[in-house]
């Protein structure tokens, strides 16, 4: 699996109320793609950065395989949404793509298959393994 990574900087030129309504709007851009495109397995958009940083919004998505990243990259519904609901928004654009680490690609991977066999949201399930854990964190830590 791989993840890419975009942060994006908004022009400077647009009032608080205008990146306000920006940042929602690629917000539900981007997020739609998901389940359009193949390969694409999960797309979340954060417009709420906290005041340390540099940046006004980041994309964290995840796919199946780097040919999956290539085909999204050149998908007619990608660049539909690049080229009206972000690029003519943003001055600057920061890019990661990296392979999953070996757990971390197991966990996503567990995730996903439940997710596709109980029929239940990725984000739930997420959600649900996420709260386990630190649950069972404070529980060792109460322990030792």
């Amino acid at each position: 699996m791989v993840k890419h990574v975009i942060l994006w900087t908004l022009r400077d030129e647009y009032s608080g109320m205008e990146m306000a309504e920006i940042k929602k709007v690629m917000k539900e851009a981007l997020e739609g793609l998901k389940g359009q495109i193949p390969g694409l397995i999960d797309i979340k958009v954060n417009t709420e950065p906290l005041s340390s940083s540099n940046c006004d919004i980041m994309l964290d998505s995840l796919f199946e395989d780097e040919e999956a990243l290539k085909n999204y990259a050149v998908h007619p519904l990608h660049v539909e949404v690049a080229n009206n609901k972000v690029r003519p928004f943003t001055e600057s654009r920061i890019c990661m793509d990296y392979e999953v680490w070996y757990i971390e690609k197991q966990l996503t991977y567990f995730i996903w298959l439940s997710s596709m066999c109980i029929g239940l949201p990725y984000e739930m399930i997420t959600e649900i393994l996420l709260d386990t854990t630190r649950n069972m964190s404070i529980e060792i830590v109460k322990q030792w």
